[in-house]
């Protein structure tokens, strides 16, 4: 009786410590996709902000450094998520299915990330605030 308590205690402890580092590690992608998403919210937000208003306010309120700011963090965010669905794509409990849907992820990561880059970069090298105002207002960072 007693091996066998001490045999589902084993199992159990087991288990818990092998079957977690999936989980885990999907649950990380899964973080990393809506901090994504909340950044690629936040810019979206931020293009209406900067339509709807003058060029005062936008100087005012550092929008050009603001938006530069986000749209750097955007491009990690995204390194760090195409990591973790690397990883996640390598695991032995990945299914081709599976395998299809992370290799979409990344490519549309992939995307946003080349996006993020280049509105940086010609945001940098905007010569003006009218100008930057008038850039961000093009940006387009949807699906």
């Amino acid at each position: 009786m007693k091996w066998r308590t001490g045999a589902i205690l084993l199992a159990g402890t087991l288990l818990s410590i092998c079957i977690p580092g999936r989980t885990l590690l999907a649950q990380a992608c899964k973080d990393e996709e809506a901090m994504i998403e909340d950044y690629r919210k936040s810019l979206t937000d931020m293009v209406a902000q900067v339509k709807g208003e003058s060029l005062e306010d936008f100087t005012r309120h550092f929008h050009q450094k603001s938006c530069l700011s986000k749209l750097g963090l955007c491009s990690t965010i995204v390194s760090v998520a195409n990591q973790c669905l690397d990883k996640a794509s390598r695991e032995p409990s990945t299914t081709k299915e599976q395998g299809k849907e992370i290799e979409a992820k990344r490519q549309s990561y992939n995307a946003l990330q080349a996006k993020a880059e280049e509105y940086s970069k010609e945001l940098k090298a905007s010569e003006s605030p009218k100008d930057a105002k008038a850039l961000i207002a093009k940006f387009d960072l949807s699906k």
